[in-house]
């Protein structure tokens, strides 16, 4: 089973709209276990530029509600898939839903 590691990040998104009707970020806070730090962005493309940095760094990323809006949700506002950036998103083991429940 996949395990917690040391380097880990919390990160949520907030946008305009649920999942059907969002169409504008607003803004994402990351908290990085490394160097106990909250960072804010109101940059779509730095958010996801730190996302994938950790991703590739060995962080595991944990998402307060990934697997139901922020993945899909930044998918739909990048208009890109995470397959061609992040690798295999939904299978590589630093991506979490919540603390606990693997994706």
């Amino acid at each position: 089973m996949l395990q917690i590691k040391d380097k880990y990040i919390v990160t949520d998104i907030e946008t305009n709209g649920l999942l059907d009707s969002a169409d504008k970020f607003w803004c994402a806070w990351i908290y990085n276990s490394v160097t106990e730090t909250f960072t804010g962005y109101r940059s779509l493309s730095e958010y996801f530029g730190v996302l994938n940095t950790c991703g590739n760094s060995g962080y595991n990323i944990v998402f307060h509600n990934g697997v139901k809006y922020d993945i899909p949700c930044l998918k739909k506002l990048m208009n890109k898939d995470f397959d061609l950036i992040l690798g295999m998103w939904s299978s590589i083991p630093w991506c979490w839903e919540g603390w606990s429940m693997p994706i």
